[in-house]
């Protein structure tokens, strides 16, 4: 579940830090909910999904069900997979593709 909430972060360009401060979900939480000792309650489940615009259950299980709202779609974070396999290279060129500068890349992966 929680490398559910890894690639929606990593998808719109978030880290968890900023998942914290739009919920005020204590940060322990989320590294709790990472090694597996905590699985966040049904309450901060809902915070959690709400700012990253999917339903809990896709949180939870990363199923999509029509009657719950989904912005992200499974293409996406197969191609966030692919994109983090990638060569140095290859990763540059598609930042210049999406014009993302080598800086914000750079600061994401170091946070």
């Amino acid at each position: 579940m929680y490398e559910i909430f890894e690639d929606l972060i990593k998808l719109k360009g978030l880290r968890v830090a900023d998942v914290v401060r739009a919920t005020g979900i204590a940060p322990s939480t989320f590294s709790d909910w990472k090694t597996g000792r905590y699985i966040p309650k049904q309450d901060k489940l809902k915070l959690i999904a709400n700012f990253l615009e999917v339903s809990p259950e896709y949180l939870m299980t990363g199923e999509t069900h029509s009657e719950f709202k989904m912005s992200i779609k499974p293409f996406y974070l197969e191609l966030i997979r692919h994109y983090e396999l990638a060569d140095p290279v290859t990763q540059s060129n598609i930042r210049l593709l999406l014009k993302m500068p080598e800086e914000e890349q750079q600061e994401k992966r170091e946070a």
